[in-house]
C-alpha cells in the first residue's frame, strides 16, 4: 500500500491541547487560545503526504462540524487526553447519536452495532491506564529532561528518536514504555522498531532505512524498560514496578478498518458568513 493510499485509512477526526495560540477556528474565525482543548476535521495532504488539521474550538466543533462517522475511536489522540476531557467528549457523543447518519460503508454488518464509546470494564480499564499514562507525563515534564536524555534512555533500550519528534513526542513515548513496556523488534522484518500509532491503535513497524514494514500489533510482546544509571540517579521512576501494566485496553472499534478520510474537509464544516449565514446556505 502506498503513503497516498494510507493517507485515505487515517482517522477524520482529530483532538488534542492547543500548542500555541496561534491556530484559528475554522468555524468562528478565532484563535484558539494555547492550552485549550480543540477538535479538528483531518484531511490528507497529498502535497506533503501527511494528514494536516482543520481546528476548531471544542464548542464550535459541536455546531459546525458533520459528525456521521464520530465516534471515540475514530478521534485521533482521543485517549491522550485527560480522563475528565475524556468523559465530557463521550458523553456529547453520545448525545449527538440521533443526528448521526452512517455512510454505506459503516452501515456494514461488522460496523453497525459497535459501540460508539466504551462502558463497563473496558471504560474501566481505559481509566486505570489513562490516569497511569497522565501522572507519568507530568512527571517527565516536571523534571524538565532534555532531547539529549531522552536520545540516552531511548538507545539504552534499542530505540531511537525519529526526525520528526520533539520532547512532547518523546514524552508521550517514553510514557508507553513505562506503562506497557518497550515492545521488541518487528518479529516481521526482525530490525524494525515499534512505535505506537494513533491512527491504527497498534505498535506498528517503522521499517528499515532501506525497506518499509506493514507490520502492527496492538500488544506485541515487550520487555521492561531499563533505565540507566542516570536516570535511576535522579530519582525518577523510584519505587515503581515496570511495566505497570501487561497490556494496552482499546476502546471498541478501534481495530475496525474504515475508508474514512474525506479530500475536502469543507465537505464537513458548516462556516459562518458575516452575514450569520453558512456557505453552503449560499447560492
Amino acid at each position: 500500500m502506498s503513503r497516498r493510499e494510507k493517507l485515505l485509512h487515517e482517522l477524520p477526526f482529530g483532538v488534542d491541547y492547543a500548542k500555541s495560540a496561534r491556530a484559528r477556528c475554522k468555524y468562528c474565525e478565532m484563535n484558539i487560545p494555547k492550552g485549550e482543548l480543540r477538535l479538528s476535521v483531518r484531511y490528507p495532504s497529498h502535497k506533503f503526504m501527511k494528514m494536516q488539521d482543520n481546528w476548531l474550538h471544542e464548542r464550535c466543533f459541536w455546531k459546525s462540524v458533520r459528525k456521521d462517522e464520530l465516534s471515540e475511536a475514530t478521534i485521533y489522540g482521543f485517549e491522550a487526553l485527560e480522563w475528565e476531557d475524556q468523559e465530557m467528549l463521550r458523553e456529547k457523543i453520545i448525545l449527538n447519536e440521533k443526528e448521526i447518519k452512517k455512510d454505506e460503508e459503516l452501515n456494514d454488518a461488522d460496523v453497525k452495532d459497535i459501540p460508539l464509546v466504551s462502558s463497563g470494564k473496558v471504560k474501566e480499564a481505559l481509566k486505570v491506564q489513562s490516569e497511569m499514562l497522565s501522572e507519568i507525563k507530568k512527571e517527565l515534564i516536571e523534571f524538565k529532561f532534555k532531547l539529549k536524555d531522552f536520545d540516552e534512555i531511548f538507545k539504552a533500550n534499542e530505540y531511537h528518536i525519529r526526525e520528526d519528534e520533539g520532547i512532547s513526542e518523546c514524552i508521550e513515548q517514553l510514557s508507553d514504555f513505562i506503562v506497557f513496556g518497550v515492545p521488541s523488534k518487528c518479529p516481521k522484518c526482525k530490525e524494525g522498531t515499534l512505535y505506537y500509532d494513533y491512527t491504527g491503535h497498534a505498535y506498528k513497524c517503522d521499517g528499515t532505512g532501506e525497506k518499509s514494514c506493514v507490520f502492527s500489533d496492538p500488544n506485541p510482546e515487550r520487555k521492561s524498560l531499563n533505565v540507566g544509571e542516570d536516570w535511576a540517579e535522579n530519582g525518577f521512576l523510584e519505587g515503581r514496578k515496570l511495566p505497570m501494566l501487561k497490556e494496552r485496553s482499546y476502546p471498541p472499534g478501534a481495530h475496525v478498518k474504515m475508508d474514512t478520510v474525506t479530500d475536502y474537509p469543507r465537505d464537513r464544516i458548516r462556516r459562518p458568513t458575516r452575514f450569520g449565514k453558512h456557505l453552503e446556505d449560499e447560492s
